[in-house]
């Protein structure tokens, strides 16, 4: 082993055994599911634990800054909740009528995209059908407006 001009070898290496056994994987597997089962089943308490939390931190500068203006923070804090829910509550009920009218067209809105999804199966002239049919006519049409093909022409020219 070749050691390095600032005078240090390499770091001895350090091998760990460790042996990887069924019952380990089976346990860990099990620890898991068991946490996500208890995560679920504590659903209710966690949830709004958290979004409090994160409600916490999202208003913390707001509330610093009332407390720079000389307002006590549990004040501060207590007006802002309260000019936050104020303000989603006007929010609301100014936006109730918009709400009250869409639900009342959401039935006729759901008929109309039933229709419409349904209407392309059920009648087959579609735009393929239409182009095949244009096409047909096309065909029946051109020998009728044709003139006398070129060699007819010529024969009957030479004939003279």
């Amino acid at each position: 082993m070749a050691s390095k001009p600032d005078g240090g070898g390499d770091p001895p290496r350090v091998l760990l055994h460790m042996p990887v056994d069924v019952r380990s994987a089976s346990l860990a597997v099990l620890a898991v599911l068991a946490c996500v089962y208890t995560l679920q089943w504590a659903s209710a308490v966690f949830i709004p634990v958290l979004l409090g939390l994160t409600l916490s931190y999202a208003l913390t500068p707001i509330v610093n800054r009332l407390q720079s203006w000389r307002i006590p923070r549990a004040l501060g804090a207590a007006v802002l909740l309260i000019a936050i829910i104020g303000g989603t509550g006007s929010l609301m009920y100014s936006l109730s009528d918009e709400a009250t009218a869409l639900i009342d067209t959401l039935p006729e809105a759901a008929q109309k995209l039933r229709l419409s999804l349904r209407r392309p199966s059920e009648s087959p002239t579609g735009t393929i059908d239409s182009m095949q049919k244009a096409s047909t006519e096309l065909e029946r049409a051109a020998p009728a407006a044709a003139p006398e093909s070129a060699p007819d022409a010529a024969a009957t020219a030479h004939a003279k």
